[in-house]
């Protein structure tokens, strides 16, 4: 006898949730389908995870069959929890045309859990009564330039200044250097505040550029010779270089003027090959010292304050690493632990401990790959990371 009646926008919030004990425990479905059950969140996830491989067509079907697609949707969306471009590559689908199959594939298990469970689902309803879903936080793709693309539309630019001041401009030879992590226009307007300031501190003279590779950075440095000063632009060099500082700070990059002698500048670019890392601690201060730690380092950090940002940026960005701090309000660091441990997608990323707690034992206990005590130094840190991130691997 049907005894309750349900949305697909129930199912798929559920199916969204399907790792987040929280948000799974809070769908309407759990009180139909896991009642009672002293599993809770965990024989939910277990009932629906049944469901979708009940609905996988035998061996001797059809590969292309409308069954086995609707099974593989479901398969890769939600038990692997795959994005929607690596679902629709996987079923060989357009976007549009999987939009489509999905709903098909979501009637089709509700048709199951309804003949399985007793529930009714309106095909017909499309707004969520699901508690709404934490917005998640999306992360840009790592804009990267190459100095080599970017140089030539820079020196073009400054091509009338140069002819003004009467400056050659010598340049190193610039193949097989990294990316540079960030994008195009700022790396432009970067070199651009920096070699203004050069071409009027070498009037008559000549400007050298030089980039070298060094370990996860990219050295560049643009030095003054031979010439005589423009002491006139003091006022418009300072405020260059004042944006200059400005533009290098956004994307993690260093700016050294030289004080003394003829006008050098060197600056320090993070290169595109970074490792990723997730530092998540709901203490501002505590993250900002963390980042300070990583800078000049092969590691980019990437920070969370709170548990639902953590999980949907570890998702995202997949991290090599995970550093977690344990005491945090709502979720503890333990239960964000426990749901990184169980999703595809982030099972399998080693996780650092960090907290005030004594703990070790604990934390090893329940899977983490290295245990940190605060007050953090920085030479721990690194070789916390460097034992779960041999650099060898890289």
């Amino acid at each position: 006898m049907v005894t309750a009646r349900l949305s697909l926008a129930d199912l798929r919030f559920a199916l969204r949730h399907l790792y987040e004990p929280g948000l799974l425990q809070s769908s309407p479905l759990s009180a139909h389908i896991a009642p009672a059950d002293d599993m809770g969140a965990g024989s939910l996830r277990l009932a629906l995870t049944d469901a979708i491989e009940a609905l996988k067509p035998g061996p001797e079907g059809p590969p292309q069959s409308p069954a086995r697609r609707a099974y593989e949707i479901l398969y890769y969306r939600y038990v692997q929890q795959c994005t929607v471009e690596e679902v629709a590559h996987q079923v060989g689908l357009s976007l549009r045309h999987l939009k489509r199959e999905h709903r098909k594939a979501l009637e089709r298990l509700a048709q199951h859990l309804s003949e399985r469970y007793g529930v009714s689902f309106d095909l017909r309803a499309r707004a969520p009564s699901a508690p709404a879903a934490p917005v998640p936080q999306k992360v840009e793709p790592a804009r990267t330039a190459a100095l080599a693309a970017v140089l030539p539309a820079v020196l073009a630019l400054l091509e009338p200044m140069r002819r003004r001041y009467g400056v050659e401009i010598d340049i190193a030879e610039l193949d097989a250097l990294p990316p540079v992590l960030t994008d195009a226009v700022t790396l432009r307007h970067l070199l651009l505040s920096v070699l203004c300031v050069a071409l009027r501190q070498a009037a008559n003279g000549r400007v050298t550029l030089v980039a070298r590779t060094q370990p996860w950075r990219l050295g560049v440095c643009i030095r003054s010779d031979g010439g005589a000063a423009q002491m006139l632009a003091q006022d418009e060099d300072a405020a260059s270089l004042q944006v200059a500082h400005e533009l290098a700070s956004r994307f993690g990059a260093g700016l050294t003027i030289s004080s003394e002698g003829p006008f050098s500048a060197i600056l320090s670019l993070p290169a595109a090959q970074q490792v990723p890392v997730l530092i998540v601690d709901d203490h501002t201060d505590a993250l900002q010292l963390i980042e300070r730690y990583l800078t000049d380092t092969r590691y980019r950090p990437y920070t969370a304050r709170d548990a639902g940002t953590a999980l949907e940026l570890a998702v995202e960005i997949v991290p090599r690493a995970i550093v977690l701090d344990v005491m945090m309000p709502e979720v503890d660091g333990w239960e964000l632990l426990g749901r990184l441990k169980q999703h595809p997608r982030t099972g399998h990323i080693p996780v650092i401990a960090c907290t005030i707690l004594a703990q070790e034992e604990l934390a090893l206990s329940l899977g983490v790959s290295a245990f940190l005590r605060k007050p953090l130094n920085r030479n721990d840190l690194l070789a916390a990371l460097d034992s779960v991130i041999p650099p060898a691997q890289e």
